[in-house]
């Protein structure tokens, strides 16, 4: 008899069970889980690079080689196929997690991309704690510490599944959550790039190819900017301006944030546009395996059919076979469907090629953990 009414009363209860309404998620659950992610990343990078650096350090006095730029020279000989799969995955993953975090202003928040999200997370910490262990064991290796039988075997790690196919990110909405970090106006103002060069035309209508920053307004606003590689950044100037013609608006500022395993790469600086105005600006995009060392490089950006600022609000993704390189100094060119952007780095922290992923520009710093 009891049995029968709990079975009653289950019954009853069935029907305001199933009305019950979803479990709610909000932007705020969007943004923290991004942040979330970067937060894990900086905890495995702090965890696990000290040790990673110490036999590289290890390393460079086995080989010879000089203090300066030991590391690259490391990750250099630590590159297979194994470790390209590896920064391939965390840079996928790193595109999905930034798109999934990304809402519309217009649209209800989606439960299940929140959990995709978060699933999406954990894959890419569980990605750069096996491309740690198989770096390390590899550096052992070349240390001569492991043991006999483990060098002739390859380091005791699953297989990966073959990475999907990259697809371009699509523009994020300019109006989407942002998760707005602690500013610094001392370091910003001490960051500050140079002051746009005169002779700018009147504003009032859109920049025409031939109201573009002539190559000496260009160079002398870059002065300077690059320090001892400014004869190649001349060259690649010249390279953009034969190819690429005239460009409406360029940025001037910095990028940190570069991690060994896998990271957040970001930046700020000062848009100048053509009209005569200027704004701060700020991005972010993956940092994987390339970027060893890469903290604080310099960056100018070179932007061509720039009306307004907003044009900027989204994802850039690299053009194949873009990739253009003197001494010190590369550029590719990178695109959103509309504008045609040249990043132009130097030193350790240029990336070209397949390694740009991908660039989002935003007017507020956004899910910077670093």
């Amino acid at each position: 008899m009891k049995a029968l009414r709990l079975v009653a009363l289950g019954l009853l209860c069935l029907p305001a069970l199933l009305a019950a309404p979803a479990q709610a998620c909000t932007r705020e659950d969007f943004a923290a889980a991004v942040n979330g992610a970067g937060a894990a990343l900086r905890r495995l990078n702090t965890e696990n690079a000290p040790r990673l650096q110490a036999k590289m350090r290890q390393l460079k006095t086995k080989m010879g080689w000089p203090d300066a730029g030991f590391e690259a020279k490391a990750h250099e000989a630590l590159q297979d196929e194994r470790v390209a799969a590896f920064d391939a995955g965390a840079n996928d993953l790193l595109a999905k997690i930034d798109t999934l975090g990304t809402l519309e202003a217009s649209a209800a928040p989606d439960c299940a991309k929140l959990q995709e999200l978060e699933a999406a997370s954990l894959e890419l910490q569980a990605t750069v704690k096996a491309k740690s262990a198989y770096l390390m064991s590899k550096l052992e290796q070349m240390l001569g510490e492991s043991p006999p039988k483990a060098k002739s075997a390859e380091v005791k790690l699953a297989p990966l599944p073959e990475p999907p196919p990259k697809t371009a990110s699509k523009p994020a909405a300019t109006s989407g959550w942002s998760a707005r970090s602690t500013g610094d106006a001392a370091a910003d103002a001490a960051t500050a790039p140079p002051p746009p060069q005169p002779g700018a035309p009147p504003s009032g209508g859109p920049a025409t190819e031939e109201e573009g920053y002539s190559i000496d307004e260009i160079r002398a606003a870059s002065a300077g900017f690059f320090g001892q590689v400014s004869a190649n950044l001349g060259a690649v100037i010249e390279h953009l301006f034969r190819n690429s013609g005239r460009p409406t608006g360029y940025v001037l500022g910095t990028e940190g944030g570069g991690a060994f395993l896998a990271g957040v790469r970001y930046g700020k600086g000062t848009l100048y546009m053509r009209s005569g105005s200027t704004q701060r600006i700020y991005w972010h995009g993956p940092s994987l395996g390339a970027d060893v060392g890469g903290d604080g490089s310099k960056t100018l950006f070179l932007i061509y059919k720039l009306d307004t600022p907003e044009q900027l609000y989204s994802s850039f993704t690299g053009v194949d076979g873009s990739a253009y390189l003197v001494g010190g100094v590369g550029a590719t060119l990178i695109s959103n469907g509309t504008l045609l952007m040249a990043p132009i780095r130097s030193g350790l922290g240029l990336r070209l090629g397949a390694n740009i992923g991908y660039i989002r520009f935003t007017p507020k710093a956004t899910w910077n953990p670093f």
